[in-house]
């Protein structure tokens, strides 16, 4: 997979998606975005959202999203529970053009979800500090893959907890309040201790998918 190493756009504000796709959308959806002014937002950005059994697409099929950001121009999320093992961070950086980090550096990496599949970002804690970060807690922060692996590569510590993730889930005006309303999704307070834990994350996600509880 070739790796995109130019910023997703814009960090700070929101990774809004492609304007044809939001086009799409807004031709498609039988609500587009109405829903969403007729109530007072809430933002749910650092909750989780567990997709249900009434979510088609396939792309989401038992996941456990981190949503990143969340207002009324959209929302970002990042699939948790898709892992593709652990990935070689020298190898990154040689793809980026970048040398300096130590041979058989290595971190688990996951698929974050369909949207620019070419796209690596990175989810780790506030212990790392990176010009275009996005924090999401006062424990959690995430930023582009290519400025972590660069502050691995010019000699920075590395961060305790760290996760590469390629590509995202986002949802244009208004979608993601309209698929709640349709019973795709639970949202309930992240559990930042999971995270970053395989085996907790996939005890938690089993137990959501079996348990009839309401979130």
């Amino acid at each position: 997979m070739a790796i995109s190493t130019s910023h997703p756009r814009p960090w700070i504000r929101l990774l809004f998606l492609p304007l044809a796709t939001l086009l799409v959308w807004s031709l498609a959806w039988p609500f587009s975005g109405p829903l969403a002014q007729a109530q007072e937002f809430r933002s749910l950005a650092g909750n989780f959202l567990v997709a249900t059994q009434e979510l088609e697409d396939p792309n989401f099929a038992a996941t456990l999203v981190l949503l990143a950001e969340h207002s009324e121009q959209g929302a970002l999320g990042l699939v948790l529970n898709r892992p593709i093992g652990q990935i070689s961070i020298d190898q990154l950086a040689q793809t980026m053009g970048l040398t300096g980090v130590p041979p058989g550096e290595r971190a688990p990496a996951g698929a974050g979800g369909p949207v620019e599949l070419e796209s690596l970002f990175a989810l780790h804690g506030n212990d790392l500090e990176v010009s275009r970060g996005l924090v999401i807690s006062d424990q959690l922060a995430l930023s582009p893959g290519i400025e972590v692996v660069a502050h691995l590569a010019d000699g920075g510590e590395r961060p305790k907890n760290l996760l590469f993730l390629f590509g995202y889930s986002g949802w244009g005006p208004g979608q993601l309040e309209w698929e709640m309303t349709q019973g795709s999704w639970h949202h309930l307070p992240a559990d930042l201790s999971v995270v970053f834990d395989p085996a907790k994350l996939d005890a938690l996600v089993a137990r959501l998918n079996t348990e009839n509880i309401e979130l």
